[in-house]
C-alpha cells in the first residue's frame, strides 16, 4: 500500500481547459450553441437543457439545490429517472433518457474543451509526473476526473497507471496505482466482462489517427469515445456499450457498482487506510458526493497514524468543508493552502516544503 496518497479533483485539469463542476454547464451550453455537434449529440445536449429549465421551479424553492453545478443536476436527473417523470418535459418517456443524455453531454464537453500539446503533457501534469517518478511505488493517486490528462502525462513519463480493474490485464503490475473513482473516458463497458480500459500506449497508429483532432496551433484534442464505440471486447468479442464507463458523482453510482468498480473503490479505501500522508488538490468536497464522505471515513478507519493532510484549493470557502469532513483529531494535522498557492501548478513546487521528509 501507499505511504502517500494524492486525491485529485476537477480543478487539477483547469489549466488544460477542463471546466470545473460549477462552470461545466456554461461550457456545455456554449458548445451546444456553437453548432459543432452531430445531430445525435445535439439532441442529447438539448434534452439536458430542457430538463434543466424544468427544474428551475425546484431550484427557486430550495436553497440547497445548486443546479448550476453539473453534479447537482446529475443527482436530480437520477431521481427523475427513478420515479419515471420530470414535470414539464413534453415527452414523458424523456425522463428515461436523461442519464444517457447527461453522460454524453459530459463526455463531449470534456473532449471539446481539454487541450493536449502535440508534444509534451498537459499543464501542469508533466511537472506532477516528473515529481512522482522518484518514488512511484510509495504513491497512489485517487482522482474524480473523467479526463485523460493524467493518463497521457504518465505515459509520456514512462509510467503505466494501474487502474486496479479486474479486466485490465495489468492489475498489480503497473508503475503507480491510479484509481479513477468516477470512471474514465478511456474505459469501455462490456455487458459480459464489465469495464475494460483502452490504454493509450496500446493504441495503434490507425486508432491514434481516429482520436487525435486538431485544436489550433500545435495542440490536439482526444476523441477516444468515438474509437471505443466501434470496437469489440477482446475477451468475448461483443460490442462495447456506446458510452465510456463514467460514473455519476452521486451516491447511486448508476449501475456501475458491479465487480469492476468495486475493485477500484476497495483499492482506494485500502490506500487511504495505509496512508501516512494525504494530499488533496482541486477537489471541493461537493455536498452531493456522499460516496466520498463515506469512502474517506471508512478508508481511514485503521491503525495507521496520518501524519499530514494537505489541501490545495484556491477557494478559501472550501476549508470549512474539509474541517467538518476530517473531524477534530485529523484537523490537528491539517494544512490548507488557498489563493495562488492552492492552484495545482503552484502547489507542485511546494510539495517538498509541505510534506517534509516523508
Amino acid at each position: 500500500m501507499s505511504k502517500l496518497v494524492f486525491i485529485l479533483g476537477a480543478g487539477c485539469s483547469a489549466a488544460a481547459g477542463a471546466p470545473t463542476m460549477p462552470k461545466f454547464l456554461d461550457a456545455a451550453e456554449s458548445i451546444s450553441r456553437s453548432k459543432q455537434l452531430l445531430e445525435t449529440d445535439q439532441g442529447k445536449f438539448d434534452l439536458v437543457f430542457r430538463a434543466y429549465d424544468c427544474l428551475q421551479s425546484i431550484y427557486s424553492k430550495s436553497s440547497e439545490i445548486d443546479l448550476l453545478n453539473v453534479e447537482s443536476l446529475f443527482a436530480a436527473f437520477e431521481m427523475a429517472e427513478t420515479i419515471g417523470n420530470l414535470r414539464g418535459l413534453a415527452e414523458p418517456h424523456s425522463a428515461s433518457q436523461l442519464i444517457p443524455a447527461i453522460k454524453r453531454t459530459i463526455v463531449r464537453t470534456i473532449e471539446l474543451t481539454v487541450v493536449f500539446p502535440s508534444k509534451g503533457a498537459p499543464v501542469p501534469y508533466g511537472q506532477f509526473c516528473t515529481w512522482l517518478k522518484s518514488r512511484p511505488q510509495e504513491i497512489s493517486i485517487l482522482t474524480f476526473n473523467y479526463d485523460l490528462c493524467l493518463d497521457w502525462a504518465l505515459q509520456l513519463a514512462g509510467l503505466r497507471p494501474d487502474y486496479r480493474l479486474p479486466n485490465d490485464g495489468l492489475e498489480g503490475r503497473g508503475s503507480v496505482d491510479v484509481l479513477k473513482l468516477h470512471g474514465s473516458l478511456n474505459w469501455a463497458f462490456c455487458q459480459q466482462c464489465g469495464i475494460v480500459p483502452k490504454r493509450l500506449y496500446a493504441l495503434s497508429p490507425v486508432e491514434l489517427g481516429m482520436i487525435l483532432r486538431p485544436a489550433g496551433g500545435n495542440d490536439v484534442r482526444l476523441a477516444i469515445t468515438d474509437a471505443i464505440a466501434y470496437q469489440t471486447c477482446s475477451r468475448c468479442s461483443k460490442s462495447f456499450y456506446g458510452e465510456p464507463a463514467i460514473v455519476p458523482p452521486t451516491w447511486n453510482k448508476g449501475g456501475f457498482s458491479a465487480d469492476s468498480m468495486k475493485t477500484v473503490w476497495a483499492s482506494a479505501a485500502s490506500h487511504l487506510a495505509e496512508a501516512e500522508y494525504i494530499v488533496i488538490i482541486g477537489y471541493s468536497v461537493p455536498p452531493t458526493d456522499h460516496f466520498f464522505h463515506y469512502l474517506y471515513a471508512l478508508g481511514t478507519m485503521s491503525t495507521t497514524r496520518v501524519k499530514k493532510i494537505i489541501v490545495y484549493n484556491p477557494d478559501t470557502a472550501v476549508e470549512e468543508r474539509y474541517r467538518r469532513l476530517l473531524g477534530p483529531t485529523a484537523s490537528s494535522r491539517f494544512t490548507f493552502r488557498s489563493g495562488q498557492d492552492g492552484k495545482f501548478e503552484y502547489a507542485i513546487p511546494c510539495f517538498g516544503r509541505d510534506l517534509g521528509n516523508w
